[in-house]
């Protein structure tokens, strides 16, 4: 029988999987749960693994690894421009990271479309030059 809950933070989700659990327990059920949506009780695994291949695992991997190194050789040679690029893509992971934490925690996230990077040198005490701020976050409560 399903059921379905409201879970308002990370504490009320601990404290169910422990009543569930304890409930399972009186009832003579030992077993763990089952997470990620499965509805039987299957090992979970990689996409990769659970394909039908038709080389072994070992070579497969050894395939994509090869791969890999031929196709990323040409990013991985050093570019001033590229370093630009790295550090602003860098940038927008951590702002999609906080976004989404933030909205999770029904937080107002927001990302600040113009900084005075002089000033905030100035502020940590770094040169302005040498270690300059590349953007932004607000953080605050709705």
């Amino acid at each position: 029988m399903n059921k379905d809950y409201t879970i308002k933070n990370i504490k009320q989700y601990i404290d169910l999987i422990e009543q569930i659990k304890d409930n399972n327990k009186k009832s003579g059920n030992n077993a763990d749960l089952l997470f990620r949506g499965q509805r039987v009780d299957k090992p979970l695994l990689p996409k990769l693994a659970r394909l039908e291949l038709k080389r072994s695992m070992a070579n497969m991997e050894k395939l994509m690894l090869d791969e890999f190194k031929r196709d990323s050789l040409p990013l991985t040679e050093f570019k001033p421009e590229n370093n630009w690029a790295a550090s602003l893509k860098n940038t927008g992971v951590l702002y999609q990271t906080m976004y989404l934490v933030g909205t999770a925690m029904n937080l107002a996230p927001c990302a600040l479309g113009n900084g005075n990077a002089e000033l905030f040198s100035k502020a940590v005490g770094t040169d302005y030059f040498e270690e300059s701020s590349i953007g932004e976050f607000m953080l605050g409560t709705i």
